[in-house]
């Protein structure tokens, strides 16, 4: 079994302070913006999610202008030429 410690000091709050803390329309406004919001933080905010999208765009324009001049050194032949 678990030794739990007890502090049984007490301190009396006054109504005043507990008014201080009955924003709940600040309180609701920050749980949203905490809640709803936590992952959408902007692209250009978060480096390493920005860094990976240019590599593989990168990458993406690498790959597609190497197959055009592979393409393009192909000779082409005419269809009647394959035919017969």
């Amino acid at each position: 079994m678990k030794k739990y410690k007890l502090h049984k000091n007490e301190s009396k709050i006054t109504d005043q302070e507990v008014d201080n803390y009955k924003d709940f329309s600040q309180f609701r406004a920050n749980y949203d913006d905490m809640v709803r919001n936590r992952h959408k933080v902007p692209l250009y905010k978060n480096k390493k999610m920005l860094l990976a999208l240019l590599m593989i765009l990168l990458v993406i324009w690498l790959l597609t202008k190497s197959d055009k001049k592979e393409n393009d050194s192909i000779p082409k032949t005419n269809v009647e030429q394959i035919n017969n």
